[in-house]
């Protein structure tokens, strides 16, 4: 993590107003749940101790992540931007949603047209 806060803290010296971070904040990491293997406290109030305007949203939301993009194109201060997306990992796809065991890994051929059946039906 080192390089991401320094990076952080780059973005911020620099008045990189133009620069988003989002964080796909779905609860998991490789290890497991984060809550359990390091919990990561309030990342919002990270970003905004590095001097980030900071937003959390609802990742799934796609109104309310573009009205994010709209509102932080009209925040031209000087901040860096950062989008705290909490999110469901697998969502949508029942054999996949919040199970650990797929953060990093590919589904077959058979489990991938399973998953775009799904997602396609959700869609409708």
């Amino acid at each position: 993590e080192g390089i991401v806060w320094e990076a952080m803290m780059t973005a911020n010296k620099y008045t990189l107003d133009n620069f988003i971070l989002i964080l796909d904040n779905n609860g998991l990491q490789l290890d497991g749940p984060c809550d359990v293997v390091m919990p990561p406290l309030d990342m919002s109030a990270k970003a905004a101790a590095f001097g980030f305007e900071t937003y959390d949203i609802d990742g799934h939301d796609f109104a309310q992540i573009l009205d994010t993009f709209d509102k932080i194109r009209q925040s031209q201060n000087g901040r860096p931007k950062f989008i705290n997306a909490k999110t469901v990992k697998g969502k949508g796809v029942d054999f996949m949603e919040n199970k650990l065991e797929w953060h990093g890994t590919a589904p077959n051929a058979e489990q991938y047209a399973d998953a775009m059946r799904q997602l396609e039906r959700g869609r409708n």
